[in-house]
């Protein structure tokens, strides 16, 4: 080698040690029942960015996330040499009277004080569901010197913006034209500390907004938010479709040139591929999850999101039902009266009671069917089969049903079909599930 090929490689490798002093700060939020997503989306940003820079990886978290929990995402360490990993504690009292539902969580306000417990002037946010396939040492990379934060347009805000004006009166907005979603944000902390930005997110939060922490970052940093293409928040719900966003303050340009193997995966709302396998690009998270899970940890996810859905096939729910002595219903709504309905037009007769941990709804009865609570019910039928179609609480009722000792085998989590979920389902499932929502609509012959 000669004196130039000597010098060029010293430069190299100087500039390598450079860059892999670079920190990319990276923000996601986590706790017990989001711990394995966390990894996936983590796992997927590292594979996908430049690896000559180190990625200060913070999780903000509850004080009471177990150990055993952090130690999944620690493991990473022994796959990639240029992560660091801070688990920062939140002191939850800061998010006592803010409006919590099933779906999202006091973690969803985490990221509301960034400006606070992180000590860097710039970061990247990311949720927990997402599958990453950018390079986000580009995107860290993007000026926002005079903005609070960068982002993409909220999808679904943008392509149904006609059924959104009330939610833009509610937060008072002039236009939400430039609504962001905050699965991926670019934030400028520097200034949000310069400004005391942290204080006015905490003057928010307690305003009951619709959509929660998303809304108050859109309500706080409005006028100081830069706009990202959309490639760095693509919702899944529009694969497949994507023709629904043009014209809708996307360019045809952003929508045409997205590319798979170069873009950000989101899956927003309640139709999650975790819990639900037959949804859109459900195949590129399960793909992630088992290169970024211990084999055991990513067969037991797989296989009880396999279960959830064979269950849920009506020819197979009501196979199920045939074979009860006793059948319960849990929840007593709307969906639970359907299920009922929907059961009997089947043949399946022996739905003995629903169950409702309201009280004032004890006592009441539909079809000769009486609503008991839940205490009851086990003692008067305690072989029953257990179905919960309640879609908001039934972590909280499987919980409840499991802390009284009923046999997990014996519960069933039953998935109202609604058109939101058909809009999400991949196209090679269609077929099936139109056949199992005649059966359901129809029922089965035979009675029991």
């Amino acid at each position: 080698m000669g004196w130039k090929g000597i010098i060029r490689e010293r430069l190299e490798s100087t500039l390598k040690n450079m860059l892999m002093y670079r920190k990319i700060h990276v923000v996601l939020t986590s706790d017990a029942n989001y711990i394995l997503q966390t990894r996936i989306a983590i796992w997927s940003m590292l594979k996908a960015s430049h690896t000559d820079y180190m990625y200060v990886v913070h999780v903000l978290c509850s004080r009471q996330l177990e150990s055993s929990d952090r130690n999944k995402i620690y493991d990473l360490k022994k796959y990639f040499d240029n992560i660091e990993i801070d688990f920062i504690e939140i002191d939850e009292k800061k998010f006592e009277k803010t409006l919590i539902t099933s779906y999202y969580t006091v973690a969803s306000y985490y990221r509301l004080i960034m400006p606070e417990v992180i000590h860097a002037d710039k970061c990247i946010f990311l949720d927990g569901d997402t599958i990453v396939r950018t390079d986000f040492s580009k995107l860290y990379e993007i000026n926002i010197d005079e903005y609070y934060v960068a982002g993409v347009l909220d999808c679904v805000m943008q392509s149904k913006r006609g059924e959104f004006e009330e939610h833009r009166k509610i937060i008072d907005l002039p236009t939400l034209d430039n609504y962001i979603n905050g699965g991926l944000l670019v934030c400028n902390l520097r200034k949000m500390r310069e400004d005391n930005l942290y204080a006015e997110f905490l003057d928010y939060i307690d305003k009951g907004f619709p959509f929660m922490d998303n809304d108050v970052i859109n309500k706080c940093c409005y006028g100081k938010i830069k706009f990202l293409n959309l490639k760095y928040n693509f919702f899944v719900e529009f694969y497949g479709n994507t023709c629904e966003l043009k014209g809708k303050n996307f360019t045809n340009q952003e929508v045409e040139s997205l590319d798979k193997n170069d873009m950000l995966f989101h899956f927003p709302g309640r139709y999650k591929p975790w819990d639900y396998v037959r949804t859109k690009a459900s195949d590129t998270w399960w793909n992630t999850a088992k290169e970024a899970l211990p084999e055991n940890e990513y067969k037991n996810l797989y296989n009880s999101a396999c279960m959830l859905a064979m269950q849920n096939d009506w020819s197979n729910l009501v196979r199920i039902c045939k074979k009860q002595k006793d059948i319960v219903i849990v929840g007593y709504s709307d969906i639970g009266r359907d299920l009922a309905d929907s059961l009997l037009r089947s043949g399946i007769k022996r739905i003995r009671c629903f169950c409702d941990n309201n009280i004032e709804k004890q006592g009441m009865d539909y079809r000769d069917i009486v609503v008991s609570s839940i205490t009851i019910a086990n003692q008067r039928y305690p072989d029953s089969l257990w179905i919960v179609s309640s879609q908001n609480y039934y972590k909280q009722i499987m919980e409840q049903l499991r802390e009284m000792e009923i046999d997990k085998r014996k519960i069933i989590r039953y998935i109202d079909k609604n058109e939101s979920y058909y809009k999400m389902i991949d196209e090679k499932y269609k077929a099936n599930e139109d056949m199992q929502a005649g059966l359901k609509e129809h029922g089965m012959a035979e009675e029991i």
